[in-house]
């Protein structure tokens, strides 16, 4: 006879595990997407701070997506999974690369309940690993042309340190975000 896990409580102590493995920026990350896919269930998945929490919210929708509803841990079907992680493409619109991280996380949610958490699964397998992932569309890089990046410096000609700051990031081929690591 199989045996009856809570889900509150594996999902509780998923993310006690992680703040204490993780940094809590990070960790704080991957609550997200668990209370979107099973809602505040335990406490460590409470909004603490509900204006902060409205602010950061991934493309807030009107309609409430799904969430994975089973009392027990054990009970939590793929199809449970792929139509929360469907409910919330088609609702919130999100991509293919937000779908496969809700994904992801929920594998690592099993995978540390089958190893560490004590949760025997039927069969031994991960739901959340049969789930198919989304196709993520791949960004189009776009360069400057020549023109472009002697107007870029031309308009700072008379400003010589933002001049050439501009002129390294460009050449260099640098981010906003690695310009603001090199210190």
């Amino acid at each position: 006879m199989p045996t009856k896990t809570p889900v509150a409580q594996v999902v509780g102590a998923f993310v006690r595990n992680m703040f204490a493995k993780k940094r809590t920026r990070n960790a704080a990350k991957d609550v997200y997407y668990l209370r979107e896919a099973f809602g505040e269930i335990c406490p460590e998945l409470r909004i603490r701070n509900e204006r902060i929490s409205r602010k950061g919210k991934k493309r807030p929708s009107r309609k409430t997506p799904k969430v994975i509803e089973a009392s027990c841990f054990e009970w939590v079907r793929t199809s449970d999974i792929a139509a929360m992680i469907a409910d919330q493409v088609r609702l919130k619109g999100i991509k293919g690369k937000s779908a496969n991280r809700f994904r992801e996380i929920l594998v690592r949610l099993y995978n540390w309940a089958m190893r560490e958490g004590g949760v025997t699964m039927p069969g031994k397998t991960n739901p959340a690993a049969a789930v198919e992932r989304y196709p993520e569309t791949v960004p189009t890089i776009r360069y400057l042309t020549l023109g472009q990046i002697g107007e870029q410096l031309g308009k700072l000609v008379h400003v010589a340190v933002l001049r050439v700051m501009v002129a390294v990031c460009i050449y260099a081929g640098l981010r906003r975000e690695e310009l603001f690591w090199a210190k």
